[in-house]
Parts: C-alpha cells; structure tokens; sequence
C-alpha cells in the first residue's frame, strides 16, 4: 500500500490506497492534492472488491465516505453486478439501486425458484399484532410532538391510525380466508379514506424514517 498526503483545513490527512491502481504512480511522485471520493472510486473500479472490501476501506477514520452510497454511484461502471433475487423483480428496489436491465444481460442462478421469488417479493405479510403494534406507536408519537407537527401531518397521522382501526377490526369481522382486494376494501370500509393520500404521504415524506428512528428509541 502506498500513502499520500492531503491538504484540508491547514491539516494534512492521510489517504491510503492501492498504488498499483494508477501505472503513473510513483513512491517519489510529488505530493498532490487527492479528493477520498475520486480516490476511493478508482480503486474500486480498478480492482475486484466486494461489498465488505469496500466496507473496510471506508471505515479508516481519514476516509469520510459511506460505503453504502459509494457503492450505489459506482453500480453504473461495473461490468458484472450480483445480486440478490429481489433486486432484480421488484421495480421499486431496482430503481432505487439505479440497476437498468434494459439492452443488459440477467443471468438468475437456481431459475426455477424465480415464480416463488417474484411472488415473495410483490407480496406481504402482516399480523393483527403489527398493526396494533403501529397504532399504538403512531398514538405515541402524536402524543409526543403534536406541538411541533404541522396540522397536515397531523391530520395524515390520523388517518393512519384509522385505516389501522379498520384492519384490526376487519380480522374478526372478515371470516373468509381467502378474497380479492376490492371485496376486501369495501367489507372492511378502507374505501372511506383516500388510500391514494396516505400513500403518497408515506412515500414522499420523511415520516416512515421518522418513526423508525422514534420506534428505535
């Protein structure tokens, strides 16, 4: 491993990598002014590294760079990515990692799982204990900063607290084990909330982070 120097704030900072990444780089080279990220990506794209590898490299206390967010920006200059079954079948975590699978080629490994795979991951589970498990932290969380939240948040809360209302009371007002989404909106009264709105709140707002990091604490 090779060291150089970097100037910040009047203070050297000490950047380590892989000399062999650059055939112009020479232990009597003069001292030049590196960027971590510029750095740290030609390393990764020049030699076979994992995700722990990158992990590694990051965690030295000179390198302020997340590994996870490194990784993601560099998905675009890599020739082979693997990846688990459901980065590929579900769009939304497909978009998110920025993995376009057009004009590309898709290998799955152990293909006949594939229709098990893609009904795993456009599917949920949830029990009557989760739910009441998130009304009651919803309830809390209310309690707790309403004098600090907007009223439109506060109003969009609700609502979730309401459509938990209804699922409780839907697994005991509900006998039938098996039925289609549109008789199940309509038995269980979901269809009186815009589910549309609450949607778009949760996925367009900070709330459902909010109430990790809150239901963590």
């Amino acid at each position: 491993m090779s060291e150089k120097w970097k100037k910040k704030n009047g203070k050297k900072k000490r950047i380590f990598y892989d000399s062999s990444c650059s055939s112009n780089s020479s232990e009597n080279e003069d001292i030049e002014t590196i960027d971590n990220y510029i750095l740290i990506t030609k390393l990764i794209n020049n030699r076979n590294v994992d995700i722990e590898d990158i992990k590694d490299i990051c965690k030295n206390e000179h390198i302020e760079i997340c590994p996870y967010y490194l990784s993601k920006e560099n998905i675009k200059n890599a020739d082979i990515i693997l990846l688990p079954y459901i980065c590929i079948l579900n769009e939304n975590i497909r978009n998110n990692l920025k993995i376009n699978i057009k004009n590309n080629i898709v290998i799955f490994d152990e293909s006949q799982n594939i229709i098990e795979n893609i009904n795993s991951c456009n599917s949920v589970s949830i029990s009557n204990h989760h739910i009441l498990f998130c009304k009651i932290i919803l309830n809390e969380y209310i309690k707790k900063y309403k004098n600090v939240l907007n009223n439109n948040n506060i109003i969009m809360i609700k609502q979730i607290i309401v459509y938990c209302n209804l699922l409780l009371e839907s697994f005991t007002s509900i006998q039938q084990n098996l039925i289609n989404i549109n008789k199940y909106t309509l038995l269980s009264k979901l269809d009186v909330l815009n589910l549309n709105n609450i949607s778009n709140f949760l996925n367009n707002s900070m709330f459902c982070r909010k109430i990790k990091i809150f239901t963590e604490s």
